[in-house]
């Protein structure tokens, strides 16, 4: 995950789906009690 400024989307996060269906997983639910459930 990193700031999109260098994609041009400064204000949002990029994040790489370039990983197994596990870690993408693991990854939603670490953002969602993070963020809240309205992260999803």
């Amino acid at each position: 995950m990193t700031d999109g400024e260098g994609f041009g989307a400064d204000g949002y996060l990029r994040i790489s789906y370039a990983t197994s269906m596990e870690n993408l997983e693991s990854a939603v639910a670490k953002m969602k009690a993070l963020f809240g459930e309205k992260a999803a």
